[in-house]
Parts: structure tokens; C-alpha cells; sequence
């Protein structure tokens, strides 16, 4: 999926695309060069996939909420042992913002990173201004994570 410099595509469906279905139709056309996750809640498994989809040299920041630090513990501890930059903020936001050689893309979702029968709202965008503005805005309000 290339969507077009500053052009948002919005889907409504039951859980039958999830944002990284879209993070991987991005993959396949494009090479990413940098991922960021916002999320506040996320299963090992997920995690693990967001991972499979992404090539090795593709750097990622984890902007996570306390939640996953204090409850998703097995998620926590994956994602401390990664070569990832770990950030903490209180949210309920979902977004992965993706950065490839010439685009910038923002996806924002009301589902986490799994599916789910429930209807859910995604929206992508392809604007650097939109991007930066949002990796700006959780990187200004979120605390670092120092790993092992």
C-alpha cells in the first residue's frame, strides 16, 4: 500500500486488518528505515510479529504505557532485550509511525496490534509534517528507559 504525500486513507472493518497488516504492506513495497510504536496495551506475540515484519537494520522506538511495564511483563521484558529504544508514557494511544527513504507514514488505530471481532477505525497518512509532529510530540512527553 503507497498512499499518495498527503493523502489519509481511513478503514472500518471487524478486525479483519490490524495496523500491522498495514506495517507489512508498506514493508513489501517499501524499506523502512525507521519504526516507532506507540501502544498501550500489547501481547508477546504481537510484539514478536511487529519484529517478523521488519528487517533487522530497521530501527524501532517503543513509546509504551505503564501498563505493559506493570502487567505485560513477559512483553516487557522481550521488548527490554532488543536493541530497541524503550520510551514510557501515559497513553491509550495506538500509532506506528514509519519512515522509509521517501515517505512518512502515521497510522493510528483504535485496536491495539492484535485482531479482534469488535469494529475497529484505522486511519494512515503520508506526511512528514504529520509524522514529525507526532514522533516530536511522544518523544517530549515520554521518559527513557535505561536497558540492561
Amino acid at each position: 500500500m503507497i498512499i499518495p504525500n498527503n493523502v489519509r486513507y481511513f478503514d472500518v472493518n471487524s478486525g479483519h486488518k490490524t495496523p500491522l497488516d498495514y506495517l507489512k504492506e508498506i514493508e513489501e513495497i517499501e524499506e523502512i528505515e525507521k519504526v516507532t510504536v506507540v501502544v498501550f496495551s500489547s501481547g508477546l506475540k504481537n510484539i514478536k510479529k511487529l519484529i517478523s515484519i521488519i528487517k533487522e537494520k530497521t530501527q524501532i522506538l517503543f513509546i509504551i504505557s505503564g501498563y505493559i511495564v506493570r502487567m505485560q511483563i513477559p512483553t516487557y521484558e522481550f521488548i527490554k532485550n532488543t536493541d530497541s529504544e524503550i520510551r514510557v508514557i501515559n497513553t491509550h494511544c495506538k500509532f506506528i509511525l514509519i519512515k522509509t527513504k521517501e515517505n512518512y507514514y502515521t497510522i493510528t488505530s483504535t485496536s491495539n496490534l492484535d485482531s479482534n471481532s469488535k469494529i475497529e477505525i484505522t486511519e494512515i497518512s503520508n506526511s512528514k509534517k504529520e509524522y514529525d509532529f507526532f514522533l516530536n510530540y511522544f518523544i517530549k512527553n515520554s521518559t527513557k528507559i535505561t536497558q540492561k
